[in-house]
């Protein structure tokens, strides 16, 4: 990429795209939960037109952060956020399968039993879903009983940086549109093709992106084709 930019290609600057991102949690939370499967939840993120999109499905927690297929579906959006404001914002429903007013009620009803024994009772929850929990939430809040139910069904988490390049599945930027023809050859470059992730598109991962990489492939071999045929 460094050598096309080096002879006048526009190019837009790689980042990481379907990819986790860095998440600071404690100590504590680190080496207990690294590597842990973070199942049956809905990931919801807001853009700053009020539009919010979410997906249930699982996540794995890492020491520096949060990765996996649902995050990744929303890597492009929390990128954009993070390079406007420095840091991305997004919501767990640890519970989707209760209400918030079922929730609070049931709460209020636990009598003497214990918090940790009445997530795990009543709401299934495995201790990684209580130490999230307990990761945003102050003792406080953990037994004000419209706090935490609020924090269950929309748990906020701060995303601060996505993973490197290195360690996400694609990247996004590339080789510009502009520099192309119809046929995804350069220009000012006659003979030379691009296709795949060297151009400046960003596909979701799970069969789009490879599909994509195959398809712009196969049009740039066809196009390879019929300039050599009339050239050399």
């Amino acid at each position: 990429m460094s050598y096309l930019a080096q002879q006048g290609i526009q190019m837009t600057p790689l980042q990481s795209s379907n990819c986790g991102f860095t998440v600071a949690w404690s100590a504590y939370f680190r080496e207990k939960f690294s590597g842990q499967p973070l199942k049956s939840v809905v990931l919801s993120v807001s853009d700053n037109h009020g539009y919010t999109e979410q997906r249930q499905g699982e996540l794995m927690i890492r020491a520096q952060g949060i990765e996996g297929g649902l995050i990744y579906a929303f890597s492009a959006r929390l990128r954009e956020q993070i390079s406007q404001q420095g840091y991305a914002c997004f919501t767990l429903d640890l519970a989707p399968q209760h209400e918030r007013d079922n929730i609070i009620n049931s709460l209020k009803a636990r009598g003497r039993q214990s918090l940790s024994n009445w997530l795990k009772k009543q709401l299934k929850f495995t201790p990684l879903k209580i130490a999230l929990l307990h990761e945003v939430l102050c003792k406080e809040q953990m037994a004000d009983v419209v706090l935490l139910a609020a924090a269950i069904k929309a748990l906020p988490i701060k995303a601060l940086a996505p993973f490197s390049i290195e360690h996400a599945i694609s990247s996004a930027g590339g080789v510009q549109f502009d520099n192309l023809n119809t046929q995804l050859m350069l220009k000012n470059r006659p003979g030379v093709f691009v296709a795949g992730e060297m151009l400046d598109w960003d596909a979701p991962t799970g069969g789009y992106l490879l599909t994509a990489c195959l398809a712009t492939g196969a049009h740039a071999g066809r196009g390879a084709c019929d300039w050599y045929r009339l050239h050399v």
